[in-house]
C-alpha cells in the first residue's frame, strides 16, 4: 500500500507541474491569442464596411445614369448601359 501512495504522489507532483507549466503558457501567449481574434474582427468590419460602401457607390452611379423619369427597378430601352 506504501508503494501505492508513494507513486501516486509523484504523479500529483507531476500533474501540479504540467498545470504550472501550462499556466506560464497561458499567460506568455494569451495576448497574442487575445490580439490575433482582435484583428481578425478589424479586419471582417472593414471588408464589411468595403462591400458597402461599393454597393452604395454603384448603386448611385447607376441611378445617375439612368434616364429621366425612369422608375428605380426598371431598364431603359434597349434592355440595359450597352
Amino acid at each position: 500500500m506504501r508503494c501505492r501512495m508513494g507513486g501516486m504522489d509523484e504523479q500529483l507532483k507531476r500533474l501540479v507541474e504540467l498545470q504550472t507549466e501550462q499556466n506560464q503558457l497561458l499567460r506568455k501567449y494569451l495576448w497574442r491569442i487575445r490580439f490575433s481574434l482582435l484583428t481578425l474582427l478589424i479586419l471582417t468590419t472593414l471588408v464589411a464596411v468595403g462591400i458597402w460602401v461599393t454597393f452604395a457607390t454603384v448603386r448611385s452611379l447607376h441611378q445617375q445614369l439612368l434616364p429621366e423619369g425612369l422608375p428605380p427597378g426598371a431598364s431603359p430601352e434597349g434592355g440595359g448601359f450597352f
